[in-house]
């Protein structure tokens, strides 16, 4: 799948993986071919390797602070959520990642 059909289809979520706009990209990918699923999938999955490098797993959680005031640090649950809530945004705001930087997070 091209990444021009990847983003395409990502746009179904609006922005946002709600329960709602998940349901709707899964309805259209249903009516796809099996090699479209599929190759849908493998561009998610780049989309969130991507993603995946230590200076953005690193950024500690913004207004929670560890023993002796130390920044949190995010742990791997977290990091997956933020890498996938960048993909559900779009296109726009998965590119910016790499260019602006990761976003605070928050607890």
């Amino acid at each position: 799948m091209a990444w021009t059909d990847f983003w395409a289809l990502i746009s179904i979520l609006n922005g946002q993986a709600t329960q709602a706009n998940c349901r709707l990209l899964a309805e259209e990918l249903s009516r796809r071919p099996v090699a479209d699923i599929i190759g849908f999938a493998e561009r998610h999955a780049e989309a969130l390797y991507r993603l995946d490098q230590e200076k953005f797993g690193t950024v500690p959680v913004v207004d929670l602070t560890a023993r002796f005031g130390n920044p949190f640090p995010q742990s791997s649950d977290v990091f997956l959520y933020a890498r996938c809530a960048a993909v559900a945004a779009g296109q726009a705001v998965w590119e910016s990642v790499f260019k602006d930087g990761w976003p605070n997070l928050r607890g």
